[in-house]
């Protein structure tokens, strides 16, 4: 069995030869990988270092016009070579055994769907997170579940067949931001879905945290969450209301924004069970380093 890393990258040559000397170090090679630059302003100069990688064949591509992620790794998927497609960003890492632990995992069941837990690295806080993503075996109502937060993970911690991304059209290019959340709100309601979970974190995250505007970034989960909301009737909406706030708050933290604290108290207000959220609104507001501190598991 084969696998295709679809890889977009977008002004980040560095860390992108980076990604691929970690791929090096995979103890299973039966993979290619596929680069999408989309249309980056940088000059990648690919030729002078793409010839030093040998170990796994790779296909590079150059977008003549700057689409979004959305739009890159579906071209990756059309440009793949084999019936496995896993995501990975320019800027993040597979553990050494990823392929390996998928590769036994796909021949001991009859899965077309698979995700992982991720290791996240706040680069500027020296610390680290595990992601707390839940066993699907162990959800009574997936399909309902994930319209009230995305339990699976983004794009590069699940890993899916070709023909059942192509079936459900992959990712909405109308999206600039959530697509692969919006991607398994229409996947996850397939019968014909088989869907396991890795619980061992199988990818590291790199976050930089910074005090720059992220006012676009957030701008687009907005609007993204907005569509996902007006398009699916069955969404509780005051429920997916506060899954998005806490979105938003995530990405105003990532800034260093005391702002996540009012995103954190509009997703409490949206689902008053949810008491979390109001506590995590009183230490952002107090200052967002001190909750990327609680949030990590030990120091790096």
């Amino acid at each position: 069995m084969m696998f295709s890393i679809i890889i977009p990258t977008y002004n980040r040559v560095d860390s992108l030869i980076s990604t691929l000397k970690k791929l090096e170090l995979q103890t299973n090679k039966k993979f290619e990988v596929i680069i999408i630059n989309d249309a980056s302003t940088i000059t990648y100069n690919e030729t002078d270092w793409l010839q030093t990688f040998n170990e796994f064949p790779i296909t590079y591509h150059l977008c003549k016009k700057n689409a979004g992620p959305a739009s890159a790794r579906n071209l990756g998927v059309k440009l793949a070579k084999y019936e496995w497609i896993i995501f990975l960003d320019d800027d993040d890492e597979f553990t050494n055994n990823k392929i390996e632990i998928l590769s036994d995992k796909i021949k001991e069941n009859n899965f077309n769907f698979i995700y992982n837990k991720a290791i996240i690295f706040m680069v500027n806080e020296n610390c680290y997170y595990e992601t707390s993503q839940k066993n699907i075996n162990e959800i009574s109502a997936p399909s309902t579940l994930i319209k009230q937060y995305n339990f699976i993970g983004g794009a590069p911690n699940f890993t899916i067949k070709k023909d059942l991304f192509i079936l459900h059209n992959g990712f909405n290019e109308k999206l600039k931001a959530i697509e692969d959340y919006e991607f398994l709100i229409r996947i996850i309601n397939d019968k014909n879905i088989k869907i396991g979970f890795i619980e061992q974190p199988l990818t590291k995250c790199f976050y930089v945290t910074n005090h720059s505007s992220v006012s676009k970034n957030i701008a687009n989960i907005a609007n993204a969450g907005y569509w996902i909301m007006n398009n699916n009737p069955s969404i509780n909406r005051r429920l997916f209301k506060s899954n998005l706030h806490a979105m938003l708050a995530h990405a105003e933290l990532m800034s260093l924004n005391r702002k996540s604290s009012y995103h954190y108290l509009l997703s409490s207000f949206y689902n008053f069970k949810n008491m979390k959220n109001l506590f995590l609104s009183i230490i952002s507001l107090c200052s967002p380093v001190l909750l990327i501190k609680l949030r990590c598991l030990n120091k790096k």
